[in-house]
């Protein structure tokens, strides 16, 4: 009786023992869960904060995209003009031309008689 009571003392210890050991496992694999969570978060916090800056990356970029198309715009605009301005100096210039010319021919013509 005092061995089967020995025994069971014995076999009570044991299963103590494999719960502790049980428990500290599982503490141990909750922790490694825990960090490993906090670990995959930091990484997504960066992989968001990266796509936000990439987002507004190509909001400048477009949004330069769009003032360089304004001032392509008002530079053809401006060329336009220089051109137009251009053709009416140059009607002007032909037509002066062809003034003087005529009163050269004119001085010429008067001094012959």
């Amino acid at each position: 009786a005092h061995e089967q009571m020995e025994q069971e003392k014995q076999s009570e210890h044991q299963k103590y023992q494999r719960t502790l050991k049980s428990k500290k496992s599982y503490k141990e694999k909750f922790a490694q869960a825990t960090s490993k969570e906090k670990e995959l978060q930091e990484k997504f916090t960066t992989i968001e904060n990266n796509n936000k800056s990439l987002v507004d990356d190509l909001k400048a970029s477009e949004a330069r995209g769009v003032a360089k198309e304004e001032e392509i715009e008002s530079l053809k605009k401006n060329n336009s003009q220089l051109q137009s301005k251009l053709e009416k100096s140059s009607a002007t210039i032909a037509e002066l031309k062809d003034k003087h010319e005529k009163e050269q021919e004119n001085v010429l013509t008067s001094s012959e008689t």
